[in-house]
């Protein structure tokens, strides 16, 4: 029995010393952000920033799987290369610039002029509750009184005074 756990002990201490072993190749292995990833070509000084090419752009939607009018795919995201490995756009590469940058990539590896941007959706602020108010002293701060939803009930026996407009004054 001991004779076949220092061989084992041994290489995994070689393994745990030579951290390249577990690496990939191209880089660690990952996702992209999910969403729509809009492309455009360069503008110029004259008109607007981006040209959107309309059918170039795609969503991510789960884990590496990613969709277009055409139809779904995946996809395979290593260090800063995006592949898209199966799908209507299966072997077009795509260089990661950031999190919500791809630049697509020419056969012969460079970079095209083609970008594509993660569209980032504005989430309006709901169910957000925030801290009350605090005052000067450190403590928080008094309430406002909330707005009355109807009038008064007056006590049962007592008649309601009466409005404004018929009380007498007697003098």
């Amino acid at each position: 029995m001991i004779k076949l756990v220092a061989p084992l002990a041994l290489l995994a201490a070689a393994a745990a010393l030579n951290p390249a072993a577990h690496a990939t190749p191209g880089g660690d292995i990952g996702t992209l952000p999910h969403g729509a990833y809009v492309c455009e070509l360069p503008g110029d000084a004259t008109g607007a920033a981006g040209i959107r090419q309309e059918g170039e752009g795609f969503t991510v939607i789960n884990a590496s799987s990613y969709r277009t009018p055409q139809g779904r795919g995946t996809y395979l995201l290593t260090g800063d290369l995006v592949t898209l490995t199966s799908g209507p756009r299966k072997g077009e590469r795509y260089h990661r610039l950031s999190g919500n940058f791809l630049r697509r990539m020419n056969a012969d590896g460079t970079d095209s002029a083609l970008r594509c941007v993660r569209q980032v959706e504005k989430q309006p602020l709901r169910n957000i509750r925030l801290p009350p108010p605090r005052s000067r002293g450190g403590r928080p701060a008094p309430r406002p009184p909330r707005p009355r939803s109807r009038p008064r009930r007056t006590p049962p026996g007592n008649p309601p005074p009466p409005p404004p407009a018929e009380r007498s004054f007697r003098a």
